[in-house]
């Protein structure tokens, strides 16, 4: 059990906002493990396939950690590496058919919208006219594709936001499974899902701002300076500190974001199983 007081077990469902206050206290509790695990997903991301794979892996201890702590059944991360490490390719697996039927859902439906926009004009005034008819509509389809690619993708985000977890947690579970299994337990709360992204966001906002910040002081050197070595050598200089704040702005805030995903899937299977929850995980049902 945990030592930490503030980090008991929520005795229920909780609160928007507490669920965001839950993910930022426990990530503070653990700052400095999260932290190295994040540095290691970062170092991962060099080396492509397995590395890759290795960032998932990390993902899931960080979320899987998360979620002991909030059942009060605290695990060290040595044990929590172990047991994600025997479903290692499954997270990596994952997150290829995610990307797969995103990507999929998303190219019929932005098909399907163009050819129900751009068809009708053409029947109404004829082939002669095409080019009249659709030049006024030309816009309209842009906009209305970006707006349908807009909600698709907010829509399947926050589906799939807890996709790991089932893996990490639940037994019985394999790639496809997790996939279910998150779609089934976010259904009936999208929205509070999309609530939860956005206040989260804020709390993080600061960090992305950081990283904008060599694009403000020193975009104005292009302007009072006409010399093509001092333009370069400030385009070179607002990469270089654009890059190093972003690395360390996303090794930062993945950890949080992590907490984030552990609290929201702990939070939904609180209101749709109870007590139930701590069944399943121990792998009676």
């Amino acid at each position: 059990m945990s030592k930490n007081p503030s980090l008991r077990q929520p005795t229920g469902p909780l609160s928007l906002g507490n669920v965001v206050s839950a993910g930022l206290r426990i990530y503070r509790a653990h700052f400095k493990s999260y932290f190295g695990l994040s540095i290691k997903a970062l170092l991962w991301a060099l080396i492509p396939i397995y590395g890759w794979a290795k960032i998932y892996q990390i993902h899931a201890i960080i979320s899987r950690h998360v979620y002991k702590e909030l059942v009060n059944q605290p695990e060290p991360i040595s044990t929590t590496r172990r047991y994600i490490a025997q479903r290692f390719w499954s997270f990596w697996a994952a997150q290829i058919l995610i990307g797969s039927m995103s990507f999929g859902i998303y190219f019929i439906a932005s098909l399907l919208l163009r050819v129900l926009v751009v068809i009708p004009p053409i029947f109404m005034v004829g082939i002669s006219n095409v080019d009249t008819a659709l030049s006024p509509i030309n816009l309209m389809i842009d906009l209305g594709v970006w707006l349908v690619a807009i909600l698709i993708y907010v829509w399947l985000y926050s589906h799939f936001f807890i996709s790991e977890l089932p893996l990490a947690i639940e037994h019985n579970m394999n790639s496809t499974n997790s996939i279910g299994r998150s779609w089934e337990l976010t259904k009936a709360f999208l929205l509070r899902i999309q609530v939860i992204i956005i206040v989260a966001s804020l709390i993080t906002l600061p960090i992305v701002l950081l990283t904008l910040a060599p694009v403000f002081f020193i975009m104005p050197l292009f302007s009072t300076s006409s010399s093509p070595d001092v333009v370069l050598a400030s385009l070179f200089l607002m990469g270089l500190l654009g890059m190093i704040l972003a690395i360390v702005g996303t090794t930062l805030m993945m950890p949080f974001w992590q907490a984030i995903k552990a609290v929201i899937y702990y939070d939904i299977r609180t209101r749709q199983e109870g007590l139930g929850l701590r069944i399943r995980d121990l792998g009676l049902h």
